[in-house]
């Protein structure tokens, strides 16, 4: 062999390794991410070390190019460019709150990496593997002991990390088997089907009857009516938002945990006041929403720059009782948003998630998790900061830069992507 070819061979040895070895450290993370922050931050810099040894220009350039990831740049390069108008008094706290925008640029990267990679799948199902082990453990912990894992964790039934995020987790798992199993079932595999079938029954009883959380009642409903709508004739249709309406009741009848979920709820915000003493979390949320009301008022446009929300909300406490507690989050996706960027961030905000959400228009179980992951956002950014708390941000980044990656590729000659 000359050194021209041996060289050459080299070269596409050691690009082998580290495509292999980006795809898994993202396997890993996702698989870390219904566990923990910290193991999950540690994969991070082993994925993005590994990940950067693989990018070329053609696959950036073919990327980038796509309104899928330009407008999540954008949308980057907005937040980055406020620190110059930013209200927060340091510049440490601006270029903090750049952070979470930042991170969004990962969903870029994930696009690349699984535009190239045939190992997504792996990283859904390892995602939904972990998400299992979690169910298992929270079951145990329920039906052997006291609920909690060792004493260590707050939530009844709630082995790591909130409530929340769990719901939101098994919520995701459930939707996306149930897909999986109407696919199979279409082909006559009852057996597969009523396997998968059985794994999303046992997630959506750990939401109903073990822990819930008011996001999730709502982002349930809302992902099954999107399904319904967009993958099934008018005729199945129909049948499954009526089977929706009947096991709505059916749930409300039987599980105490949902009915109290939302009786607490609603009474909570009757009883809300500025001046009360009471700091329910649907108080508190009501009293940010009106504070973030009067926030954006006055800045409208261009907001009051990255990591402002501290010090916006300080302005309006006042007393010593809902009025006067400072807020570091607004709650609410677009009230973050607006109130940091102003109506040009909503209108990036709305844009990448129409972008994202059209991209995920096929009949593809792909297409559907993407989807779902994109609705969840959507729906979920109402009541609370998904885009950028912990667990959220990451379910959006793998699940919309996972699905959208594979989406993006072509299939290889005799096999088929969009399972």
């Amino acid at each position: 062999m000359t050194d021209t070819t041996l060289n050459t061979a080299a070269r596409f040895n050691l690009r082998k390794f580290f495509n292999d070895a980006a795809d898994f450290w993202a396997i890993a993370l996702a698989a870390s991410v219904p566990w923990s922050t910290s193991v999950t931050s540690f994969l991070t810099a082993f994925w993005g070390i590994a990940f950067l040894f693989t990018l070329d220009r053609a696959s950036v350039r073919e990327t980038v190019r796509r309104p899928q990831a330009y407008v999540v740049l954008g949308f980057v390069a907005l937040a980055l460019l406020s620190v110059l108008w930013s209200e927060a008094p340091t510049w440490v706290e601006r270029f903090k709150g750049v952070g979470p925008f930042a991170k969004l640029v990962l969903i870029v990267l994930v696009f690349i990496q699984f535009s190239r990679s045939r190992r997504g799948w792996w990283v859904l199902l390892a995602f939904l593997v972990s998400c299992t082990v979690v169910l298992i453990v929270s079951y145990a912990t329920v039906i052997f002991g006291d609920g909690r894992l060792g004493g260590r964790t707050t939530y009844y039934g709630v082995p790591v990390k909130d409530y929340i995020s769990q719901n939101g987790q098994f919520v995701l798992c459930a939707v996306g088997l149930l897909a999986f199993a109407y696919q199979r079932g279409c082909v006559s595999a009852y057996g597969q089907a009523a396997a998968l079938i059985a794994l999303a029954l046992a997630f959506l009883f750990n939401v109903f009857y073990i822990q819930t959380s008011r996001t999730a009642l709502v982002v349930l409903p809302v992902l099954c009516i999107v399904f319904a709508l967009t993958r099934l004739r008018a005729v199945h249709a129909a049948a499954v938002i009526g089977s929706i309406i009947v096991l709505a009741g059916a749930v409300w009848m039987s599980s105490s945990t949902v009915r109290n979920r939302v009786m607490l709820t609603f009474n909570e915000a009757s009883a809300y006041s500025a001046h009360s003493t009471d700091r329910s979390s649907t108080a508190e949320r009501l009293e940010f929403w009106r504070k973030s009301v009067a926030i954006v008022q006055d800045a409208p446009i261009l907001g009051h720059g990255a990591g402002s929300i501290p010090t916006t909300f300080a302005r309006l406490a006042k007393g010593e009782g809902l009025g006067g507690i400072v807020a570091h989050n607004a709650h609410n996706q677009t009230f973050n948003i607006a109130i940091q960027l102003g109506i040009i961030g909503v209108i990036m905000l709305f844009a990448m998630w129409i972008t994202h959400g059209l991209l995920f228009r096929g009949e593809s179980l792909v297409a559907w998790i993407g989807l779902a992951v994109v609705t969840q956002n959507v729906v979920g950014g109402l009541f609370n900061n998904h885009l950028f708390d912990f667990v959220h941000a990451w379910i959006y980044i793998l699940g919309v830069g996972v699905c959208g990656g594979m989406l993006m590729q072509s299939p290889a000659p005799g096999k088929e992507l969009e399972a």
